[in-house]
């Protein structure tokens, strides 16, 4: 109900605290959790100012209880303040602390035994920090190169893979081993409508791979793999293009422009 309020019901309990400030109430999946139910309630609206307040609340709590925090539970914390658009250095550098941290103490035999950290945890880190302009290309290179490792043997979520591919194509991050891994996975795989083909493809399915179209086009001069999957993609891009905003279409049409790939004609239709 708070998170619904209008603006005037914010104005009249500017005093009042709706942010967990005990951790003898409040546990780090407690407050993780509030923060993803936050997040899939506001939807696409912007927060209210109560809801800045309480991310502000959920920000200190976890800078202060950083130790007690999972890196999934971090990582799920990094995404959702930059879903709502609440950005804090604090809660931002504490994430990174952590993660560099256990990046410089990993081993090769230790990886072996116990992975860095899981696909969806490495895409919640990398979109945060992008999001939110953090600039730490040292820990997402460290994350763009676990990404690489794991591809091949694992077949991903595809808004894990847009996520990391636009993040690390927004930083400006070089990643040659995460977008040849990309490239050569192939998005009509990684797609979910690939096990539900008669479904078609759904309207996320067309955002993710727009998002990561528009990232492998932006690296297409220097690591030849990605023309193969625009290529591979010409054959498909009509069944996603049609569930299209016409920002993420144009987005699209630029992206196989630039990668110098021609639109089948099924598909060609579509961008007219």
């Amino acid at each position: 109900q708070d998170v619904a309020m209008d603006q005037d019901d914010d104005d009249d309990d500017d005093d009042e605290t709706t942010a967990p400030s005990s951790s003898k109430n409040f546990s780090p999946q407690a407050v993780t959790t509030l923060a993803c139910a936050c997040v899939k309630m506001l939807s696409s609206s912007p927060p209210t100012r109560k809801v800045v307040r309480l991310f502000e609340g959920i920000a200190r709590f976890t800078v202060r209880c950083a130790g007690a925090f999972s890196s999934r539970q971090l990582g799920e914390l990094a995404a959702a303040f930059a879903t709502v658009r609440v950005f804090d250095r604090e809660l931002l550098e504490t994430v990174v602390r952590v993660f560099d941290r256990e990046k410089l103490l990993e081993t090769t035999v230790a990886r072996e035994k116990t992975p860095f950290h899981d696909v969806p945890t490495l895409a919640n880190v990398a979109w945060g920090l992008t999001a939110a302009g953090a600039s730490h290309p040292g820990l997402l290179r460290a994350i763009a190169t676990e990404a690489a490792r794991r591809i091949p043997a694992e077949e991903p979520d595809l808004g894990d893979l847009a996520r990391m591919a636009w993040s690390f194509a927004n930083a400006g991050v070089t990643a040659p081993d995460f977008f040849e891994a990309l490239a050569l996975l192939g998005a009509p795989s990684t797609s979910s409508a690939r096990k539900q083909r008669h479904k078609g493809p759904t309207a996320a399915d067309a955002r993710f791979l727009a998002a990561i179209a528009w990232a492998l086009a932006t690296v297409v001069d220097t690591i030849p793999a990605c023309r193969s999957w625009f290529l591979g993609m010409g054959l498909e891009v009509g069944r996603f293009a049609k569930r299209l905003d016409p920002h993420a279409l144009a987005t699209t049409a630029w992206a196989f422009a630039t990668a110098g790939v021609a639109v089948v004609k099924a598909a060609a239709p579509v961008f007219h």
